[in-house]
């Protein structure tokens, strides 16, 4: 992933020519490392310094999205950042893959449009989570789980 170190106008070649992504125009990536299967990022979108988008199997991020700095996503088969939406700081967007669960799961995590995520929140889409459109996840430190507990014996 050292591509993740070039200038975001190296980037964006790099990533269409290596890793078949589909990055629009005006977009603008920090030090960040992108590690999509299917990647699709519209025009204008921004994202900051330090963030780790990783294993995840489709990625799309809508058209003037904005990702902030030190956010981790990682895993699942389908992360969706609907238009104008923001992931702000410090976040943990997380699916565990291959997870022992009970029922069947779908691990997506869709952010509407018009959708902010603030700071230090902790979002689990193990199985699907999804936000609807213009929908704010506020203040800090708050936890959304979507896995079950683990079965054990007595």
């Amino acid at each position: 992933m050292s591509i993740a170190f070039l200038p975001s106008f190296l980037k964006r070649p790099l990533y269409r020519l290596f890793f078949g992504y589909k990055i629009g125009k005006r977009v603008k990536i920090g030090f960040s490392i992108i590690d999509a299967n299917e990647c699709l990022i519209d025009d204008d979108v921004t994202i900051g310094h330090l963030n780790a988008l990783i294993g995840i199997k489709k990625l799309t991020i809508g058209d003037h999205t904005r990702i902030g700095h030190l956010n981790i996503i990682r895993g699942g088969d389908e992360v969706n950042l609907g238009r104008y939406t923001e992931i702000i700081r410090l976040n943990e967007i997380n699916s565990i893959p291959d997870p022992i669960i009970v029922t069947p799961a779908e691990p997506k995590f869709i952010l509407g449009d018009g959708s902010i995520i603030t700071t230090s929140h902790k979002i689990d889409f193990t199985d699907r989570v999804e936000f609807g459109k213009r929908v704010i996840l506020g203040g800090r430190n708050s936890s959304l789980w979507t896995h079950n507990r683990q079965q054990t014996k007595p």
